[in-house]
Parts: structure tokens; sequence; C-alpha cells
């Protein structure tokens, strides 16, 4: 049989291990309750950044979003009320031949039916004209210094006979030694660098639309000039 002392000794270990065990069991229902309030705690400002982050990435996928936000607008139809605008902007800002808008019209798009009602339209309400176009053309190429024999095969795609023109009529008048001093003028602005300077010369001025009697006759005289 166990003396006293012995009893007391044990019965006092007995206490200090429930007394120890009572201590440690508020730290642990402190860390459950701190564990379980952090899972009901809203989110940090990181927490709430990679949920962002991942929200975009599924609408960057497709995953929600309406489908309107995902496309883009649509683009305008090419009507011929559409055209004939655009065929009144492009006339306001210079002269507008029809085989030129047929051009214009084409690369942006529109149907060949749709680009011929519109400039139907704008011929009807003197938009377009080509033989004001005509015209213009010649007394710009006058005004520029240069030749008007090489916009004669583009008056001619018009359908219109280039002696018939005003403006040509006009410049073939002043006879050739006027057109030949035109060109040499020309030759003085832009002189030609190549070493044969006479056939440079006669290049060029064919290139800036002289005709070939002109050019033959100013490039001679030019070469001559500058030897």
């Amino acid at each position: 049989m166990a003396s006293k002392a012995e009893f007391i000794a044990g019965l006092r270990a007995e206490i200090e291990a429930v007394t120890r065990e009572g201590a440690g069991a508020p730290e642990r229902s402190r860390a459950g309750r701190a564990q379980a309030s952090r899972a009901k705690a809203p989110a940090r400002d990181g927490d709430r950044a990679g949920a962002g982050d991942a929200r975009r990435q599924g609408e960057h996928a497709g995953i929600g979003g309406s489908q309107g936000e995902s496309d883009s607008a649509a683009e305008p139809e090419l009507t011929a009320e559409r055209a004939f605008q655009k065929i009144l902007r492009l006339a306001a800002t210079r002269e507008q031949s029809t085989v030129r808008l047929r051009g214009r019209l084409a690369r942006d798009g529109y149907a060949e039916e749709v680009a011929e009602e519109a400039i139907a339209r704008a011929v009807r309400v003197h938009a377009v004209d080509d033989r004001r176009y005509a015209e213009a053309l010649v007394r710009m190429c006058v005004a520029a210094g240069k030749g008007v024999e090489g916009v004669l095969a583009e008056i001619e795609e018009l359908g219109l006979d280039p002696d018939e023109l005003e403006a040509l009529g006009e410049y073939r008048a002043a006879g050739e030694e006027v057109d030949v001093e035109r060109a040499l003028a020309l030759l003085d602005r832009r002189p030609p660098r190549a070493k044969n300077k006479r056939e440079a010369a006669y290049r060029k001025l064919i290139q800036q639309g002289f005709g070939s009697s002109t050019a033959a006759t100013a490039a001679r005289r030019w070469a001559e000039s500058v030897r």
C-alpha cells in the first residue's frame, strides 16, 4: 500500500497535468476561432485583385459578359446614298471624273451597281461633269508648266474629243515656240543630272507631258546652252 507521501505526490502530479491541459485548451479554442474568422472575413485588397484578374481572364476567354460588349461595332453599310455623299465630298475638294470615281469607289469596297447609281446621281445634279474635269485638267497642266500631251489619253477615256476642249484650243493656238519656251523653263527649274544631257532632257520632257517635237527641240537647245 502506498504511503501518504506517495499518494499526495501522485495526486499533485495529476492536478498539474490537468492544469496544463486546461491552460492549453483556451489557446487551441482561440486559434480555431481565428481560423474560422479568417475564413468568413471579406477578401483583402490582394485577394480582391486576384479575384478581379481571374474574372477578367474569364471574360477575355469568353466566359461571362454580354455578346454585345465583346463584339466590335458593325461596319456601316455601303449604300448608294453613302457613296453619293462620298462623291460630294471629293468633288468639293477638286474636279472629279466618272472614271476616277469608279476606281475610287471600287477600292473603297462599293459594289459596281451601287457605285454606278451614285455616280449617275452626281452627274444629274452637276456635281460631276467629265467635260468640266477635262478642261480643268488641261489648264492645270499648263499652269504647272507641263505639257498637255500626256493627259490626252485620259481625256479620250472619258469619251471626249480633246480637240473640242476650249482649254486645249487655247494651248495649241499659242504655237509650238511658246511650248518650247515652257519646256526650256522646266529644264532650267529641274535640270536632269545624267551624263548625256540631251537624251536625259528629252526623256524628262516626254515624262512631263510634252509632245515629241517640242521635247526634241527644247532638249537640243538646253543641252547646247549648258555645255
